[in-house]
Parts: C-alpha cells; structure tokens; sequence
C-alpha cells in the first residue's frame, strides 16, 4: 500500500472524526461548516475539497458505507438458512456497534429522515421478498403491515439510542426489540 493511499485514508477518516465529534457538541450537522471540520481534522481545505465536494457530499459517504454494511448483514440473514432472526439481529448489534460513530452521523446528520426511510423501505423489501422471514399473515398488504411495524420500531428504536434519547443500551435496545418479535411471531 503506497504512502499516497494510507495519507488519503488517515486525510477521510480524520475529516469523518472531526465531523462526528462536531456533531456530537453541536447536536445540529446544518450548523457544521468545512472551517471547522478542517481545524478540527487538522488538514488544509484543499484536503477536504480534493476527498469532498461538499459537507453534503461527506454525509452521502457515511450513508453509502451504513447502507452497505446493513445491506451486507441483512443478505447474510437471508442467504444463510441456518440463521435465525436472533442472529441477525446479533449481527446487525455487532455492525452498529463496529461503527457507532457512522450510525450516529446519520441519525444525527442533515438529512436523517430521508436516509431513514429510504432504509426502512429497502429492509421491508427485502423481508416481504423473503419467504423464511415468516410472518402471521401471509395476505400481503397485512404481511407488509406486520413487516413494516417491526422494521420501522427496530430501526426507530436503535435511531432512540444512537440520538441520545434512550435510556437503555444498545444491546439492551436490541434484546428489548427481539423479545417483542419473536413473542409475536411465537403466538
């Protein structure tokens, strides 16, 4: 690996820290601005501009790489016959956990609704197209409610956390929303 390439990672994820740990005094990524990601990663702007067109452009990164490591572990469920819902969402832990501060950039970031829904849309996809995942209902409009319901409370849930306004861990969080599923789909 050239020396090139390890500076344009350390340059990345020092303007991704830097960013998170704005986010993280101001509690509004609106108010960010290059100036201060840039003295807070210590890189010149023309660093942050030659990896970044814009703060925009950075969030759409974080998005991207969250979006990637969800789809990666929700295939993984799907693909994996032997796995079950409690693996899964262990899995889904693990990843969150792996990248907390990415997590938290998007439940904090400037467009978090948007990416959210775009997210809950592709998880509820994915479920209602996967015949493991069993539901009560088969009839699809009620199979897509019940799908929807845990899916969007799962994800709403661990946004609660990463956001600050829960008081439960994350893996409490996690364990709390397992029990509900699966005491429903074992009715």
């Amino acid at each position: 690996m050239g020396k090139e390439y390890r500076n344009s990672i350390r340059s990345r994820r020092s303007i991704r820290t830097a960013y998170a740990e704005l986010i993280n005094e101001k509690k509004d990524a609106s108010k960010i601005t290059v100036k201060e990601i840039v003295d807070r990663a210590d890189i010149s702007k023309s660093t942050f501009y030659c990896h970044y067109n814009d703060i925009n452009d950075l969030e759409l990164e974080i998005q991207n790489d969250v979006l990637r490591n969800a789809k990666e572990c929700l295939d993984e469920f799907i693909n994996n016959p032997e796995s079950g819902l409690e693996v899964y969402l262990k899995k889904a832990l693990d990843v969150i956990k792996k990248n907390e501060n990415d997590y938290k950039l998007i439940a904090s970031g400037i467009y978090p609704t948007s990416f959210l829904n775009q997210y809950k849309e592709y998880v509820i996809e994915t479920l209602m197209n996967t015949p493991k995942f069993k539901t009560k209902n088969q009839e699809p409009a009620k199979r897509y409610a019940e799908i929807a319901f845990f899916a969007c409370g799962y994800i709403d849930l661990i946004c609660g956390y990463l956001q600050g306004y829960s008081k439960l861990s994350l893996d409490e969080n996690v364990e709390l929303a397992a029990s509900f599923i699966n005491d429903y789909l074992n009715k």
